[in-house]
């Protein structure tokens, strides 16, 4: 069979099937919210067509069969999203097993790391930021001890020319691969993506730097709060948690939160934004422990919580939101600046 013909037999394949496989219900046909883990649909935008053979979004303008629901639900390309379904169809009953079995505490699913990450310039890069005392008294003031800091390894942009003897060492097309640079840099001329001053946040998983992220020390000036890699999707925080044993793993909502949730001594991982979402992988990382869910007591917060806690319920991941542990906070780390690191939740 040619990889035409294979094509076609995939994309019949219901979009329904296909989102049983992911855990997402979809109506034979008809409108409903996007099920996208990148849109937060307001309206009821998606509408499912042909019986489930073909869908759109008329709200982000995304379309297609079988095949692309998958690429764009998952995030991956159009071979992988051919190769994830073929796996499927091939053996649904093992599908429906790796989506609701357990696995044991000392066998953990371990994710595939993304092909992309160049750890090797992630490494250097933060080698050459090192903390400052501006950044440090920053960091102290929201209340976190040296202890955490070192922990998650914070670093912060520099004020030299860190882009030329980066490009240097490693040259243009690399760092531009790695997202280091913005994207309206040329060999000729080039910048990097983070700007002097900004603390720099490495994200890890298994031990190796997959990402980074930028934030702003303080309010003032005219530079965004936070910044992230060009072109690249924000990662979940603190990944490596769930490489662990711990049976109840805390979900926060940013970097912040999630240090102050690690300084309150919960295992704890971190979206990057409050319309980021788990991927399959992480969710498959979740099952056979206790999830709570910290994010911000706010109106985003609370939706993105009752959103979240349905979509692990779905998956068969037991889920709990904690209350709000004082009228006066509205995230986690403002809990911790106001109540002090050794106060448990």
């Amino acid at each position: 069979m040619n990889f035409k013909d294979v094509t076609s037999k995939l994309n019949q394949i219901s979009v329904q099937q296909a989102g049983e496989w992911l855990g997402v219900t979809l109506p034979r046909s008809g409108s409903l919210r996007c099920p996208f883990p990148d849109h937060e649909d307001k309206n009821p935008s998606f509408e499912v067509r042909r019986c489930g053979l073909r869908w759109k979004c008329h709200a982000c303008d995304r379309r297609g069969g079988t095949i692309d629901f998958v690429r764009f639900y998952r995030r991956i390309d159009f071979r992988e999203a051919k190769q994830w379904l073929l796996d499927r169809s091939e053996n649904p009953q093992a599908a429906v097993a790796r989506r609701f079995k357990a696995p044991s505490p000392t066998q953990r699913i371990s994710a595939p790391l993304p092909t992309d990450l160049d750890t090797e310039v992630y490494e250097a890069f933060l080698t050459n930021c090192p903390l400052g005392d501006t950044g440090r008294a920053y960091l102290h003031s929201r209340a976190f001890t040296d202890a955490t800091i070192d922990h998650f390894r914070v670093g912060q942009m520099p004020s030299g020319n860190l882009a030329s003897s980066m490009a240097a060492e490693f040259g243009f097309q690399r760092l531009m691969a790695a997202g280091l640079l913005s994207k309206v840099s040329t060999a000729g001329n080039f910048r990097l993506t983070f700007r002097p001053g900004y603390l720099v946040f490495p994200i890890i998983e298994a031990g190796r730097i997959v990402s980074l992220q930028a934030r702003q020390t303080q309010s003032i000036g005219s530079g965004p709060k936070y910044l992230y890699l060009t072109g690249k999707r924000p990662q979940t925080y603190n990944l490596d948690v769930l490489g662990s044993d711990a049976r109840e793993i805390a979900i926060c909502e940013g970097i912040p939160d999630t240090m102050s949730a690690h300084q309150l001594r919960f295992r704890a991982i971190g979206l990057l934004g409050v319309s980021n979402a788990l991927q399959e992988d992480e969710i498959l990382r979740l099952l056979g422990r206790r999830i709570v869910l910290l994010l911000d007591w706010d109106l985003k917060g609370e939706t993105k919580a009752q959103k979240l806690r349905s979509e692990l319920a779905s998956r068969g991941v037991v889920c709990v939101r904690k209350n709000r542990p004082n009228p006066h906070v509205k995230d986690l780390n403002e809990y911790l600046m106001l109540r002090g690191h050794d106060v448990a939740v």
